[in-house]
């Protein structure tokens, strides 16, 4: 579990978050074909401004957008790369 900042690597499978505070996220750089992550927000409500952001590298994306939010408390993310892009998947 992360309470701050984080640069995510191969290796993390599965990021928990408890902040009280927001946090950033950066996805691995260069990942793997079928690499995939899972980012959960591991706070109650009210969720305020304790948001989970994670940021793709440059010139790498998360569904064609530079970054995606988890704005809800136990809100999670699944992303899985393709081509040093990042999808999210259900």
């Amino acid at each position: 579990m992360i309470t701050n900042d984080y640069q995510a690597t191969d290796a993390d499978y599965y990021i928990g978050v408890d902040s009280k505070e927001p946090v950033t996220i950066t996805l691995p750089e260069n990942c793997s074909n079928c690499q995939e992550i899972v980012i959960k927000a591991q706070m109650g409500p009210p969720l305020g401004n304790r948001k989970v952001t994670i940021l793709a590298q440059p010139g790498s994306y998360i569904d064609d957008k530079q970054s995606y939010v988890i704005s809800v408390p136990f809100g999670f993310v699944r992303l899985i790369c393709q081509n040093n892009n990042w999808y999210i998947i259900v």
